[in-house]
C-alpha cells in the first residue's frame, strides 16, 4: 500500500468540467460514466505512485513524492480518458492542476495552503488541460515538454502565480484563455492571504448570484466576521458569469451617502455627461453590462440605498453585491448573515485532522504559521487551540489577532488571558484598515454608527449573559420608558445592524443575544453609564421572578414548567454572581433557593449545591422563611451526593425555623425530607413516622400533589424493607387521587413505581409495559433526569431477563454513566439490587467480556437518545 508521501510534496488536482450540464444530458447513466472516469485516473495514478487523498464527487487530490511521478501519471491519465470510447453525448473532459510545496501531514491528511492553491491551479484550466505551477515546473528537467503561460491572478486573490501548461503528445495542445482574473475585466484588490474555510457559505451564495431572480444580495453581520473577504472570494468565483466584468467599490472611506454614486462612477471610470446627472450618466453606462458590483460597508452610508434601486431598474443585467452590518430595506433584497467560523467541538478526544479541518482552528494554525513558521498543531497545544477559538466566538478578525499573538504567547498562556478578549486582541497587520486593528475598534465602529438611544439599549442589554426574550428587554432595560423609543423596534433594529442575534428557545419564543466579544464590550459601556447597579439590580429580580414562577408551576405540577427558566441559566448565574459580590444576601439566598429547584430536578446537583451553601453561609443565619426553604433544597441535594449527615443538618435547621414561625407548608417539607434521609441511612420505622406527619400536615392544607408525594416516597421504604404487598397499596392509592386531580407527574410516578414492584417480584412481563409508560411520561413532562435514569435501569433489567441481554446492558451503562456525571453518588438500595440481579443474569449468559462491552458501548450514549433506545426496544418485546 502507497504511504504518504512528507516533506515536498506534489500535489494533483482533477476535475470534471461542465459535470452538471454532463448530468442533466445522460441523466441516469451519469453514475456508470463517474465510475469508469473515476477507474481510469485511479489506475493511472496509482501506476505512478500516487496516494490518494480523497475522491469525492467528481473530483480527485493524489499526492507524489517526485513531480515527475505526477507529470507521468497526468499524460497517462489523460491519453486513458481521450482514447476511451465514450458515448457521443457523454464525453468526459477532465481539467488537472499540479503544484508542489510542503503541506502538512496530520493523520494521513494533507492540510495548509499548499493544498488550497493546488485547487486553484486546477480551477484556472479547461477540461482536457494540465496546468503546472511555477514551483512544480522547477523539479522538472528543462526537456519537459510545457507551455510558459506567464503570470495569472487565480481566483484565491492573492499575488500572481507563474502557470505553465503540460503538452502531451497526439492531445490537443491550445485551448481557451485560463480562467484567472487576469483575464476578466475586473478590478479586485490583492489579498495578503487566502481565504479560509467558508466553502458551505461560498457554494450557496453562488448560487444565489446566478439566480436570475437575484438582483440585490446583501451580506450582513457583526464587525469581525469577515463580510468583506468572503464577499471578495464570493465575487472572484463568479467572475466567468459576468461578461462586464465584477468590480469592488470601496466605500469604508466615507459616511455621506451623496457620494455613494460618485464613489462607484470613479470605479468604473464614468464621468458625469453635460446635461446629465451623474447617475444618468452611470445608468447608461450601465444599461446594457452584465455587471457585478461589490458594494463593500454600506452600513454607514445606507440612506444611499434608494439610489442602488435607481441602478438596478435602469440596468437590468447589473447585479448588486453588498456588505453591511444592516439590511438595507429595498424591493428585492436577498440578504444572507454571516456566520462566525466552524468551532471545532469539546476536545476531550483529540482527532488532530479533525480538529485542523475546523475552520476556526485552521485559520488560527495559517496566520500563526505565518509568524511562526515551525508553529505545529500537536495533542499538547490542541485543547488551548479550540478553546482560543471557542472563546471568541469563532469571529475571523478575532482568531487573527489571538495567532498574532503567537511568538510571544503559548495557546495555553494566551487561553488563560483571553478573560478579558477586547484588551488582549489588539495589533494585527500594519496595513489593515484602522478600526481593524483591534477587535475593540471594529465593534466600536458599529456603535458609533447607533443613534444614542441605541447606544443606550445596547449597553444595557450587555446585563443579560446568554440572551433575553423581549419582556425581559423591556422589564430591566427600560422599565419606565425612560429611553423615548419603542422598545420591540429598537430591539429589531440592534438586530438588523448586527449587534444582536436572534434565535428560538424551547417554546418558540424568540431569544435575542449577541456574541460574547460583543457583549463584553456593551457591559463595558454599561459599567461607565451612572445605571450600572440599578441594572444589574434590575436583571437579578427579573431573574428571581422567572425562577419564582417556575418553581410555582412546578409545585402545580404544570407540564413545561421549566420552559422560561430553562434558558435563563447563564443569566441567573450572572445574577448570583453579581448579588455575591454586592452582597446583596437577601435576594442572593432567594434566587438561589428558586434555582435550587431547577437544580435538583434536572441533576445539576453540584452547581446547585455550590451557590446554596455560599447563600446560606453569606446570609448570617436569621431565622426567616426563605432560609427554611433554602435549608430543605439543599438538604435533599445533599442526600442525593450521598453526604446523609450534613443533609440531616441542614434540613435539622429547616424543621426549626419553621416550627418556631409556625409556617406548617415548611414544616411538612422540612419533615417530608427528614423522613427521606432516615430511609436512606436504613432507620425504616423513624422514616416512616416522619413521613405519615408530612402527609397529615400536607392534608391540613388541602395540598394533595404534595400528600401523593409523600405516600409515593412510604411505597419506597416499603420496597426497601420487601415489603411488595403494602409498596402495591401505596403506589395503587397514590394513584387515584392523582389521577382524579389530574396530576400527571403522579400519576407517572404511580405506575412507574408499580412497574418496580413487578420488577422485584420477578414479574418482568408485567413489570415491563409499566416502567415503558412510566418513562414515556417522564420524558414528555421533562421530569428528573434522576428519575428517567432509574427508569432506564428498570428497562434495562427487565430487557436482560427476557433475553435482550446485551441491548439490556446498554440501557443500563447510558443511566449508568449519566448518575456519575450528575454528582449523584446514592442509588436506593432497591434499584441496586435490581441493577445486580440483572448482571448476574448477563454474566451467566454472556460472560464478563461480552457484558463489559455492551455495558462501556452504553456509557458513551446521551441520556435521551438512551431513553428514546430503551422506549423502541420495549416496544419489540412481546406482550
Amino acid at each position: 500500500m502507497v504511504q504518504p508521501p512528507c516533506g515536498n510534496v506534489t500535489l494533483l488536482f482533477t476535475d470534471i468540467e461542465g459535470s452538471t450540464k454532463l448530468l442533466q444530458r445522460v441523466g441516469n447513466r451519469y453514475a456508470d460514466l463517474l465510475a469508469e472516469h473515476r477507474r481510469l485516473l485511479r489506475t493511472a495514478f496509482e501506476a505512478h505512485g500516487g496516494y490518494e487523498v480523497d475522491g469525492e464527487g467528481d473530483s480527485f487530490f493524489f499526492a507524489f513524492s517526485r513531480a515527475a511521478d505526477s507529470i507521468a501519471a497526468a499524460e497517462e491519465a489523460q491519453r486513458a480518458l481521450t482514447q476511451h470510447p465514450w458515448p457521443e453525448e457523454g464525453e468526459l473532459r477532465v481539467r488537472l492542476g499540479i503544484h508542489t510545496g510542503e503541506p502538512r501531514l496530520i493523520d494521513d491528511k494533507y492540510v495548509g495552503l499548499d493544498v488550497h492553491r493546488a485547487a486553484r491551479v486546477m480551477a484556472a484550466g479547461h477540461g482536457g488541460q494540465v496546468l503546472l505551477s511555477q514551483t512544480t515546473r522547477k523539479q522538472l528537467d528543462d526537456k519537459a515538454a510545457v507551455i510558459d503561460l506567464g503570470e495569472h491572478r487565480l481566483k484565491d486573490l492573492l499575488q500572481p502565480e507563474h502557470l505553465y501548461q503540460l503538452v502531451i503528445d497526439g492531445l490537443p495542445a491550445e485551448f481557451p484563455a485560463l480562467k484567472t482574473l487576469g483575464n476578466r475585466p475586473t478590478n479586485l484588490p490583492v489579498q495578503p492571504n487566502a481565504l479560509i474555510g467558508r466553502k458551505r457559505e461560498l457554494l450557496e451564495l453562488a448560487g444565489l448570484l446566478r439566480d436570475d431572480q437575484i438582483r440585490l444580495l446583501t451580506l450582513t453581520g457583526p464587525g469581525g466576521t469577515g463580510k468583506t473577504r468572503l464577499a471578495l472570494q464570493l465575487a472572484a468565483d463568479v467572475l466567468d458569469d459576468f461578461g462586464s466584468g465584477v468590480f469592488f467599490v470601496s466605500l469604508a472611506p466615507i459616511r455621506d451617502p451623496d457620494l455613494v454614486i460618485p464613489t462607484v462612477a470613479q470605479t468604473l471610470a464614468v464621468r458625469e455627461a453635460p446635461g446629465e446627472t451623474l447617475i444618468e450618466t452611470l445608468q447608461s453606462y450601465l444599461e446594457e453590462k452584465a455587471m457585478l458590483l461589490l458594494l463593500d460597508n454600506f452600513e454607514q452610508v445606507v440612506e444611499a440605498a434608494p439610489s442602488l434601486a435607481e441602478l438596478l431598474a435602469n440596468a437590468p443585467k447589473l447585479k448588486l453585491l453588498v456588505t453591511s452590518r444592516e439590511r438595507l430595506r429595498l424591493a428585492g433584497e436577498r440578504v444572507r448573515e454571516v456566520p462566525p467560523l466552524e468551532i471545532a467541538g469539546p476536545a476531550a478526544t483529540i482527532d488532530l485532522f479533525a480538529l485542523a479541518q475546523s475552520e476556526a482552528v485552521a485559520l488560527f494554525l495559517a496566520r500563526a504559521q505565518a509568524l511562526r513558521t515551525d508553529f505545529r498543531l500537536t495533542r499538547e497545544n490542541a485543547p488551548a487551540i479550540a478553546a482560543i477559538c471557542a472563546r471568541v466566538d469563532g469571529l475571523p478578525l478575532a482568531i487573527e489577532l489571538a495567532a498574532s499573538r503567537i511568538p510571544v504567547l503559548t495557546p495555553q498562556a494566551l487561553e488563560e488571558r483571553l478573560e478579558q478578549r477586547l484588551r488582549v486582541l489588539t495589533g494585527g497587520a500594519r496595513d489593515a484598515e484602522e478600526r481593524q486593528r483591534t477587535l475593540r475598534k471594529t465593534i466600536e465602529w458599529s456603535y458609533d454608527l447607533l443613534d444614542p438611544p441605541e447606544r443606550i439599549l445596547f449597553a444595557r442589554l450587555g446585563v443579560f449573559v446568554g440572551g433575553c426574550r423581549l419582556d425581559a428587554a423591556e422589564a430591566v432595560c427600560d422599565p419606565d420608558d425612560g429611553l423615548g423609543i419603542d422598545l420591540p423596534d429598537a430591539v429589531f433594529s440592534l438586530v438588523e445592524k448586527s449587534l444582536l442575534r436572534q434565535k428560538q428557545d424551547r417554546d418558540g419564543e424568540p431569544r435575542f443575544w449577541m456574541l460574547e466579544t460583543i457583549r463584553e464590550y456593551a457591559a463595558e459601556r454599561l459599567a461607565d453609564s451612572d445605571k450600572t447597579k440599578e441594572l444589574h439590580l434590575r436583571h437579578a429580580k427579573h431573574t428571581l421572578m422567572l425562577a419564582d414562577r417556575a418553581a410555582a408551576k412546578r409545585r402545580e405540577r404544570e407540564p413545561d414548567w421549566d420552559s422560561e427558566i430553562e434558558g435563563e441559566q447563564e443569566n441567573a448565574r450572572a445574577a448570583l454572581a453579581w448579588l455575591r459580590d454586592s452582597e446583596t444576601t437577601d435576594l442572593l439566598l432567594r434566587l438561589a433557593a428558586s434555582m435550587g429547584v431547577f437544580w435538583n430536578v434536572h441533576a445539576q446537583l453540584r452547581e446547585g449545591r455550590r451557590w446554596l451553601d455560599e447563600a446560606l453561609a453569606r446570609s448570617g443565619g436569621e431565622p426567616t422563611e426563605i432560609r427554611a426553604h433554602a435549608l430543605a433544597i439543599a438538604g435533599r441535594i445533599a442526600w442525593r451526593q450521598g453526604e446523609l449527615e450534613r443533609a440531616r443538618e441542614l434540613v435539622d435547621e429547616s424543621l426549626t425555623i419553621a416550627q418556631h414561625l409556625e409556617l406548617t407548608a415548611a414544616t411538612a417539607e422540612a419533615l417530608w425530607v427528614l423522613g427521606v434521609i432516615a430511609y436512606i441511612g436504613g432507620d425504616y420505622g423513624r422514616a416512616r413516622a416522619l413521613c405519615e406527619e408530612a402527609a397529615g400536615h400536607y392534608a391540613d392544607l388541602g395540598a394533595m400533589r404534595d400528600q401523593t408525594g409523600v405516600l409515593h416516597d412510604l411505597a419506597l421504604f416499603a420496597l426497601e424493607q420487601h415489603d411488595y404487598a403494602r409498596a402495591r397499596d401505596l403506589f395503587q392509592e397514590s394513584l387515584v387521587p392523582s389521577q382524579e386531580i389530574r396530576d400527571e407527574l403522579g400519576i407517572t410516578r404511580a405506575l412507574g413505581g408499580l412497574g418496580l414492584v413487578a420488577l422485584l417480584e420477578g414479574r418482568y412481563r408485567d413489570a415491563l409495559p409499566l416502567l415503558r409508560e412510566g418513562l414515556r411520561r417522564e420524558r414528555e413532562q421533562g421530569e428528573m433526569e434522576i428519575g428517567i435514569a432509574n427508569s432506564l435501569t428498570g428497562i434495562a433489567a427487565c430487557l436482560v431477563q427476557l433475553g435482550r441481554t446485551e441491548a439490556g446492558l446498554r440501557v443500563a451503562g447510558a443511566a449508568e454513566a449519566f448518575l456519575e456525571q450528575s454528582g449523584a453518588l446514592q442509588v436506593e438500595r432497591y434499584m441496586q439490587e435490581i441493577l445486580d440481579r440483572a448482571l448476574r443474569h448477563a454474566r451467566a449468559e454472556i460472560g464478563n467480556e461480552a457484558l463489559t462491552e455492551a455495558w462501556n458501548a452504553g456509557r458513551k450514549m446521551k441520556l435521551d437518545a438512551a431513553g428514546a433506545y430503551a422506549l423502541e426496544l420495549a416496544d419489540e418485546m412481546p406482550g
